[in-house]
């Protein structure tokens, strides 16, 4: 709850009035309201904090997705537990470099016909897996991944 912004006065309140067993979601905002997290108009909102924080720390305690990894588009609020970002949003931010020169606009045209490719690549791979087109994917996607160009930005 600390690493999503809930202010550390109402991580204070929720430490000293310990309730943390509720048969609905309505005993839980209430317990909420009581608490005074409804009335607060902060961003961002302390309702919304203090609820993700239970539901995830009722998966822990509850040994619940222990090797999950939690892949997302960077989002803030998916940056719990293990967490990975997926590869196929670093193609917006490919897609929204500003390119100013021909040799910018090539590298980065490149690039984004090298991600989508490879996309395709395991689409393909999904109906008809094997390990060597898993190795050779590894390798592709190391090759579009670590490549370097003239565009600094891209790189």
């Amino acid at each position: 709850m600390r690493d999503q912004g809930l202010p550390a006065t109402a991580i204070g309140l929720l430490k000293v009035n310990p309730e943390v067993r509720f048969n609905d979601q309505t005993a839980s905002l209430s317990h909420l309201d009581r608490l005074g997290f409804t009335a607060l108009n902060v961003t961002p909102d302390p309702v919304w904090v203090a609820t993700d924080g239970a539901l995830w720390g009722s998966v822990q305690s509850h040994k619940f997705l222990c090797d999950a990894v939690v892949l997302s588009d960077d989002a803030g609020q998916f940056n719990v537990a293990r967490h990975a970002l997926c590869w196929v949003h670093a193609e917006r931010m490919v897609h929204r470099l500003n390119a100013f020169t021909d040799q910018d606009r090539t590298a980065q045209q490149r690039v984004r016909k090298l991600i989508w490719g490879f996309y395709a690549s395991l689409k393909a791979y999904r109906l008809s897996p094997g390990k060597r087109q898993a190795l050779a994917s590894r390798a592709r996607f190391d090759h579009i991944f670590r490549r370097r160009t003239d565009f600094a930005t891209l790189d």
